[in-house]
């Protein structure tokens, strides 16, 4: 049986670097998540590929999603009546400061649409602490919607620095409440 199809945030997929030795890093984003991405275990939204690509000085992370995101076979844009409807029920999602457009909303909709047509999918973020009323995280608009969310260091394993492949299961990974 195929696991989730992984849909990651903009700031877990930058975050990356932070668990993965810098000796490493190239060899897992274009061996590891780069079969991935071209399997379709892991959805990359454009918004994310446009937030990755803001950053002044890209680095790993930056430069791989800019590079390999479209290598995706599956629809990686949600619809926008799909992120209106996630807007209107939670509008602290949007950091009202935020200069540029921001990809949670895109990331949590195009997860629903996945779940709405039956996928397994599971949300990779490590925004999982709600700051309201200015700022909902991505995790509780994940579990209003009852949508499983991962941490990127469950999504990355037990053993964040030196990580086989094998530890990109969906173990570990948190089911939203019933």
């Amino acid at each position: 049986m195929p696991g989730p199809v992984y849909v990651i945030d903009a700031s877990s997929l930058i975050n990356t670097k932070r668990y993965i030795k810098p000796d490493r890093q190239w060899d897992f984003f274009n061996e590891t998540l780069t079969e991935m991405v071209e399997s379709g275990d892991l959805l990359i939204v454009p918004q994310v590929e446009t937030e990755c690509g803001r950053v002044r000085h890209p680095d790993v992370p930056g430069t791989w999603a800019l590079a390999k995101a479209r290598l995706s076979p599956a629809d990686r844009d949600p619809g926008p009546q799909t992120v209106r409807v996630i807007l209107a029920a939670w509008p602290e999602l949007i950091d009202p400061d935020g200069e540029a457009e921001q990809a949670d909303s895109y990331v949590v909709a195009r997860a629903l649409e996945l779940q709405d047509s039956l996928q397994d999918v599971c949300v990779v973020t490590d925004d999982t602490t709600s700051h309201l009323p200015a700022k909902a995280s991505i995790a509780q608009v994940c579990d209003d919607y009852e949508i499983p969310w991962i941490t990127l260091g469950g999504f990355l394993g037990p053993d964040h620095l030196d990580l086989p492949r094998n530890y990109l299961t969906p173990e570990g990974r948190r089911e939203s409440p019933s």
